[in-house]
């Protein structure tokens, strides 16, 4: 497969992979084939520790998206180097997730060879929702005022 028909891959990760990133990956996976585009991307979800590695997410998280038609089946498993070679994209749910990741980034690129931009793959998922949310609310308050201005 050349990178012209690679889907693009997204990885978000949490601490034990049991509640908001197997959320953000179920989420994400529900928008996607809701506009099929199942083919252009893979979607996984991983977390910092192995503690609950082999779990089903939380209960209470796989109800709450199922009340919202939402299926979340990821199993729990801890990020792993590879996940740099095969993600495009590494999502951490906070700014200890980042770093949590980056540290462990720093340990595995002593002992195999990973791409030069693994560390340029990792951000923090909630600046880039705030950023995404402060636009998007900026372009209507533009639109909003735009429209006012016109009508005026």
């Amino acid at each position: 497969m050349d990178s012209s028909t690679k889907p693009f891959s997204v990885l978000f990760v949490c601490l034990g992979n049991i509640c908001r990133s197997p959320a953000a990956e179920g989420v994400f996976t529900d928008l996607v084939k809701k506009r099929g585009l199942d083919s252009k991307f893979k979607i996984d979800s991983a977390g910092t520790i192995n503690y609950h590695e082999g779990n089903e997410a939380d209960p209470r998280m796989r109800a709450a998206a199922k009340r919202r038609g939402i299926a979340i089946t990821s199993i729990s498993r801890p990020i792993r180097a590879s996940d740099f070679k095969d993600f495009d994209l590494i999502l951490a749910m906070d700014e200890q997730n980042k770093s949590d990741i980056l540290g462990a980034l720093e340990r595995w690129i002593h002992r195999e060879p990973l791409p030069a931009d693994a560390a340029e793959k990792v951000f923090e998922l909630i600046s880039l929702i705030l950023v995404l949310l402060s636009t998007a609310f900026l372009n209507s308050v533009i639109l909003k005022v735009l429209l006012t201005f016109r009508s005026a």
